[in-house]
């Protein structure tokens, strides 16, 4: 167990757009010098970034169109019932402006990098959210002694599942839930401990790469989350962040230990 605060998305992204205080500045530069290859993925980014600016700055300096005005989008923003519906009329007008939209793209890319794996995270916070508070339904499957959830599990992620022991962090296993999501399907697994604080461990099949730890936190909601080997998880509770570094940490470690075959085992 450490009490390291590792680096998070969000300091990376201030570095990548310059928004670093220079306390935390010299923290990130430390954290990259140590991490060449997270150094080198930020570099290609700001290279990028730049490039696109320069190739966009015509558009960006033509006149805001009257339908993208901030009280025109505020206005239509408070009609909107809900927040699907808004999110399908902003989809649409955006479709139809094409390529008035252009000048927005330097700005949009700057401040929003939209990937699987904080996809995977949001939704992982959202089944956190859904299921800990439930009393009578909080699992699909019960993690009893005769390995059906593990089975189960593992039949519909096509692919290996084990549920990690973190006995040893005080949290032990209630049991699980498939989860859709909209590329393959999603695993919880959720626990507790002897005050009754839950904790959820979810997984996913994915092609991405994140080898270090990541973290995020809301309405002291905090998970941690990473990805490798063809899989993402995410750990989420309303513990400690240090505690949840060591559930994560201890999750981790037994699946690096767990017998992979290719790719495809988890």
């Amino acid at each position: 167990m450490t009490s390291e605060i590792p680096v998070g998305e969000d300091d990376l992204q201030a570095y990548v757009d310059g928004r670093l205080k220079a306390d935390r500045l010299s923290i990130v530069q430390a954290y990259l010098e140590m991490h060449p290859q997270v150094k080198a993925y930020l570099a290609r980014d700001m290279i990028l970034r730049d490039e696109l600016a320069g190739a966009l700055q015509a558009k960006y300096d033509e006149p805001i169109p009257a339908i993208l005005r901030v009280e025109t989008l505020i206005a239509a923003r408070r009609a909107s019932q809900n927040r699907w519906r808004r999110l399908s009329v902003a989809a649409s007008v955006l479709f139809m402006l094409g390529g008035t939209m252009g000048w927005l793209a330097n700005s949009f890319v700057m401040s929003v990098r939209l990937s699987a794996i904080h996809i995977m995270t949001t939704n992982a916070v959202a089944a956190y959210l859904t299921y800990t508070p439930e009393i009578k339904h909080p699992i699909e499957v019960s993690a009893s002694g005769d390995g059906h959830l593990i089975q189960w599990l593992s039949n519909r992620l096509e692919r290996p599942v084990i549920i990690p022991d973190l006995t040893s962090e005080h949290f032990y296993p209630m049991g699980g839930r498939v989860l859709p999501t909209s590329g393959t399907p999603a695993a919880q697994i959720m626990y507790n401990d002897e005050q009754g604080n839950r904790l959820t461990f979810y997984l996913q099949p994915m092609a991405a790469g994140i080898t270090d730890f990541r973290y995020t936190e809301s309405n002291g909601i905090r998970t941690y989350y990473r990805a490798e080997n063809g899989i993402a998880f995410a750990v989420t509770a309303k513990i400690d962040q240090a505690q949840l570094l060591a559930v994560a940490t201890a999750i981790s470690t037994q699946i690096t230990k767990t017998p992979a075959n290719s790719n495809d085992s988890f």
